[in-house]
């Protein structure tokens, strides 16, 4: 009796296995027959305040509703956070810097288009980046009228930094494409170094 639920217990396992892998299959194959975006970049190490510039080439299989198109230069940085069990560290990683800049919107691709698109981003000066990793409330106390809470808010900031231990932690840069539609959206990333 107990062998009949071992091998039930076995095939429910096998069967959402197989679920899985066939949805990651079916969502390849359709993002595959939809179309392509493709980054290429001019230089992968770009020194702070200079420009990130390279080409995007769109290609649509079919024809395809564009809802939006973008290019975007992500900083992140890593995040470290111990367990409260004891049990070892989790690593994660913060998106703290975007510049992001819209290609195409609310556009009717016809089935075989191609087409190439310059872009240049501007790398962040290594003033801005401190500004950016020393006051994480930044852009929302900016917004604040009154000097006092304003002042309150980015001392809060900077002591939540602080105690976060964020501040040396690891950075790293991506160029991000991304064509949004019904359905599958078209993707592409590269990494790329900024010296600051």
């Amino acid at each position: 009796m107990e062998t009949n639920g071992n091998s039930v217990i076995l095939y429910l396992i096998v069967g959402v296995v197989a679920a899985i892998v066939l949805g990651v299959i079916v969502y390849f194959i359709a993002r595959a027959m939809k179309g392509s975006i493709e980054i290429a970049l001019k230089q992968k190490n770009v020194s702070s305040g200079d420009m990130a510039e390279g080409q995007l080439t769109l290609k649509a299989k079919k024809a395809i509703d564009v809802d939006r198109m973008f290019i975007a230069l992500i900083g992140e940085r890593e995040i470290r956070k111990r367990s409260s069990s004891g049990n070892g560290n989790s690593t994660s990683w913060d998106e703290f810097y975007r510049d992001e800049h819209d290609v195409l919107m609310s556009e009717h691709l016809r089935a075989g288009f191609t087409q190439k698109y310059d872009f240049a981003l501007q790398a962040p000066t290594k003033q801005d980046t401190q500004n950016l990793l020393d006051n994480p409330v930044g852009a929302l106390t900016d917004k604040i009228d009154n000097a006092l809470v304003k002042g309150i808010a980015n001392q809060v900031g900077k002591i939540a930094l602080q105690s976060s231990g964020l501040h040396h932690s690891r950075k790293r840069w991506k160029v991000v494409a991304r064509l949004e539609t019904k359905g599958v959206d078209l993707t592409d990333s590269k990494k790329i170094h900024i010296s600051l």
